[in-house]
């Protein structure tokens, strides 16, 4: 409603900058309550400026130059109002209350009717004029719900929110006018008490009580709101600036979320079950996830549109659930092998991103995980095609590589399920895929004009890529006999393409299979359950319950240097609580063994150690060396390498290995500043600080270090003949398990047999090993128990 509805007189400006001078006065001298106001909810809306108070000051000062000086201030008496004048002053207002509502001019100028209302609420008449005010509101909104009835008896849904929104635009506008006249009212006598509500809260309660809240309004009104919501999810035009002024009406009469959104969750709910169902059975998956992303998309859209921004966290959940959460098997059965096979990286990455929002790792996981065991097991068994076989595993193995990568963010649980489903198909034909690789190898080191045409990095990549598949197979020991004689060839005909190559690649076997591995691998078992064992001793000891205070628990290993692999002695400034456990183990270890010296092998370390990280707490599996370079960090935000390097005397080559580990692995904890971005090369010059906006999915996390994988001496040493070579080490693990468990069951030999041996073995060939270390005397039977050996000495 405008302001021409009431008369202004040419002293209206004069009047309204007093006005301003007089609400600052009063914002000075009073404290007024926050309760709502048409700022919250009608937009471009300003009431009114509150007058300023005038107050009359008369005093004389006399001045003293002996005394302080003095300051009387006498007020005038208030002025008597004449007699009548409550009632016919509510006379005039109630005019021009009612000229506002009937959109009528009165001769009344605004400054003649503020100041009525000042008159009356300085001489404590508030109370009356503020019932009055309200009755009056009262009676002509009850005027206006009749009229709303009477108006859209007959009309349509849309017919009738656009009634419903036209009477609400005219009650606001019209209690914005209303408060302007009795803005003096309102800031005097309404907004400093906290039990009686402003004007204009009371005008959004009889709307509300008096209008929206008829039942029969308020069915037709959600009815009406959610049919055009329909209609938009269909595609058909309608009212968006309609649908946002309704909604927001009922948010400012706080009717938002009891009386439409939880009615538009459900509705949304059934809406796109019964879509969803359908297209997802008439669509291919490429389809389907194109629809997918596109009612994501347009639901966000929505909520900008006209929706409550409160509603977006469970609308978004809804469709998850809806859309994703009850479909993912459905989705997958649709076409994710089909995906796979196509190489779609692209449609598969998006795939990915919408399961991910509702924890569907897990169907991804056994889908992937069941695709590969498929392919895998048709490449393996395909007998006609077994010189081919090796070829066609490595182009599988670097397909799914590609799509690990690309379009599933090198998923953990992705990446351990591809090698479990490698290891379970490589491994369906016992040795055949080890003599394939065998053979393999020997055609692309053998010298020829197939290979002239492989440089030697391209052929070093190869190496690595079949070395990947190598570690899948149980049967090395059979890889060992058929490449050992192909390699004998080679040499003794000097058809060998490279003879770097031919080193390249035996060094690779030793790094992969170890060197020796009888005496090693027993070395190896004895020092791990001899390491438990001087652990609980430890904790035991007086030098643990001494030790004080138990900042760290650890478990120390203590291993033969001859039975494992020798590693470089690397410095290492350990933090104080790890410095006084190794004293402390040390003065232990002494004592219960003279003579023995203790070479800590820090690199082998590993820790878990707990990151408090703003958004969350998290357990992270590093190397002793990351958990030494961490801590540096609780004690200081920011570190150049040359201080890092001087706090823990790491090795320089070493130090930049383990903190690109942190700084620019895959999980980051540390942010590295370069004078060359582009630089992917640690230099001196860097400064590295922790990161305080680190966040991961996962809660416990392990950071990886930044070097070549550890050597794995858990497979065979294979002479020429494969099988006897197996008798013997059945024969040497059998003797190594005796001699460590002195006494043990022929079922209990048998499982431990089975869990040591690297290769198939039936256990009556196991038997038949026992019966002849029986014979040859390195066990004997139990003479009450057949069943129990003993060993030997």
């Amino acid at each position: 409603m405008s302001s021409g509805y009431l008369k202004r007189s040419r002293s209206d400006s004069s009047s309204e900058e007093t006005q301003i001078k007089r609400s600052r006065t009063e914002k000075d001298t009073h404290q007024v309550s926050k309760k709502r106001t048409p700022e919250d909810h009608i937009e471009n809306s300003e009431p009114p400026k509150k007058p300023k108070m005038k107050a009359s000051l008369s005093g004389s000062a006399r001045v003293n130059s002996n005394q302080p000086k003095k300051l009387n201030i006498s007020l005038k008496a208030r002025p008597t109002l004449p007699n009548n004048y409550e009632k016919d002053t509510w006379t005039t207002l109630r005019l021009a209350v009612n000229a506002v509502q009937t959109q009528r001019a009165i001769n009344t100028t605004r400054e003649e009717l503020y100041k009525a209302v000042e008159n009356l609420v300085d001489h404590n008449l508030s109370e009356n004029l503020y019932k009055n005010l309200f009755n009056e509101c009262e009676i002509h909104v009850g005027e206006q719900l009749t009229k709303l009835i009477e108006e859209s008896s007959s009309s349509s849904l849309h017919g009738f929110l656009e009634i419903v929104n036209r009477y609400w635009n005219i009650h606001c506008q019209e209690m914005l006018f209303i408060r302007s006249i009795f803005l003096y009212l309102d800031r005097k006598y309404a907004l400093p008490s906290p039990t009686i509500k402003s004007i204009w809260d009371f005008g959004l309660d009889l709307f509300s009580t008096h209008v929206v809240s008829i039942e029969t309004i308020q069915a037709k009104l959600r009815t009406g709101l959610l049919k055009e919501i329909e209609n938009d999810r269909k595609g058909e035009d309608v009212d968006k600036i309609l649908l946002k002024n309704l909604l927001r009406m009922l948010r400012s009469l706080d009717l938002y979320t009891s009386q439409f959104e939880g009615y538009f969750l459900e509705e949304t709910k059934v809406y796109y079950r019964q879509e969803s169902k359908r297209y997802i059975d008439e669509s291919q998956i490429s389809d389907i996830i194109v629809y997918l992303e596109r009612k994501f998309d347009e639901e966000n859209q929505r909520v900008l549109q006209y929706l409550d921004l409160s509603t977006r966290k469970p609308l978004i959940a809804n469709l998850e659930t809806v859309l994703l959460a009850t479909h993912m098997q459905e989705i997958l059965d649709k076409g994710f092998d089909e995906l796979l096979e196509k190489n779609a990286v692209t449609e598969l990455k998006k795939l990915f991103t919408l399961f991910m929002r509702v924890d569907g790792l897990p169907k991804i996981k056994n889908s992937w995980n069941a695709y590969i065991k498929k392919c895998g097991t048709a490449l393996v068994n395909d007998e006609q095609n077994d010189k081919t076989m090796i070829e066609g595993l490595l182009k599988f193995k670097e397909k799914l590589d590609n799509i690990l990568k690309v379009a599933f963010s090198n998923a953990e649980e992705l990446s351990y399920s591809q090698k479990e489903a490698f290891e379970y198909f490589i491994n369906q034909r016992q040795n055949v895929p080890a003599e394939m690789l065998a053979k393999f190898l020997d055609g692309k080191l053998r010298g020829g004009k197939s290979n002239r045409d492989m440089n030697e990095i391209e052929l070093d990549s190869l190496l690595d890529n079949v070395l990947q598949i190598f570690r899948f197979i149980n049967g090395k020991d059979v890889f060992e006999a058929f490449y050992k004689k192909d390699l004998a060839r080679r040499l003794l005909l000097n058809k060998f393409a490279s003879m770097d190559a031919e080193k390249s690649m035996i060094q690779k076997l030793k790094t992969e299979c170890g060197s020796s591995f009888t005496m090693q691998l027993e070395g190896m078992f004895k020092d791990i359950s001899a390491s438990g064992e001087v652990t609980e001793a430890f904790r035991d000891s007086n030098f643990y319950r001494d030790w004080e205070p138990k900042t760290v628990d650890a478990k120390v290993f203590v291993l033969t240097t001859g039975f494992w692999p020798p590693y470089p002695s690397q410095k290492c400034n350990l933090p104080n609580e790890l410095s006084s456990f190794v004293r402390v183990f040390e003065n232990f270890y002494g004592e219960r063994h003279n003579g023995r010296r203790l070479l800590w092998q820090h690199s082998l370390g590993q820790c878990s150690v707990v990151g408090m990280f703003p958004k969350g707490k998290k357990d992270l599996e590093v190397s002793l060396y990351q958990a030494v370079v961490l801590n540096l960090f609780n004690q200081a935000d920011k570190l150049t390498f040359g201080d890092i390097k001087s706090a823990t005397d790491i090795e320089e080559g070493e130090l930049k290995r383990v903190i690109a580990s942190l700084a620019c692995g895959t999980v980051r904890v540390l942010t590295r500043t370069s004078a060359d971005a582009n630089n992917k090369n640690i230099e001196n010059a860097d400064e590295f600080t922790f990161r305080d906006d680190f966040q991961h999915k996962q809660r416990r996390l392990k950071i990886n270090a930044v070097q070549a994988k550890e050597t794995v001496t858990d497979n065979k040493k294979v002479k020429e003949n494969v099988f006897k070579d197996r008798v013997y080490q059945v024969d040497a693990a059998i003797v190594r398990i005796m001699k460590t468990r002195k006494e043990l069951t022929y079922q209990q030999l048998v499982s431990e047999l089975l869990a040591q041996l690297r290769f198939p073995v039936n256990p009556a060939d196991l038997k038949k090993r026992i019966e002849s270390l029986l014979e040859r005397e390195f066990l004997e039977r139990d003479s009450d128990d057949p069943n129990i050996y003993r060993y030997l000495a």
